[in-house]
């Protein structure tokens, strides 16, 4: 399995990889421009990532940026819905219509900061990458 965190607070980004590493590859990117970037350019090349951690909030375009964008590619590329890479959002922010606002531009789930790896797990259960044995 391969996943991307994107986001601009570089522990968030470290913790997270290292959660994710038991379940497959993780790359990393510090902006949504440049996720955005690596998560189009993998469709491409038929390496896509099966899921994304986006960061709700961040400086320049932000995780609703990533997502508006991601989701129109992938349409104009054939690849909505279940083709298309899985997104959570991760935030630390309560702020419920932040979080109604993402699923509406079709994010999959999210995570609310700090979590726990077992929270992390869930999450992937949730959204159909991890089938519980």
């Amino acid at each position: 399995m391969r996943f991307l965190v994107i986001d601009d607070d570089r522990l968030t980004r470290a913790l997270l990889s290292d959660m994710l590493s038991p379940f497959g590859e993780c790359d990393e990117a510090a902006d949504a421009d440049t996720g955005l970037r690596m998560i189009l350019g993998a469709d491409e090349h038929h390496h896509r990532y099966d899921v994304a951690f986006v960061d709700l909030i961040m400086p320049g375009a932000g995780g609703k940026d990533l997502l508006r964008a991601l989701r129109s590619a992938e349409d104009e590329m054939g690849l909505a819905g279940s083709d298309g890479t899985k997104v959570v959002m991760i935030t630390s922010s309560r702020d419920t219509r932040s979080c109604v606002q993402a699923f509406m531009l079709g994010c999959e789930s999210y995570l609310t900061k700090p979590f726990s790896a077992d929270q992390v797990e869930e999450k992937l259960r949730e959204i159909g990458t991890l089938v519980s044995v």
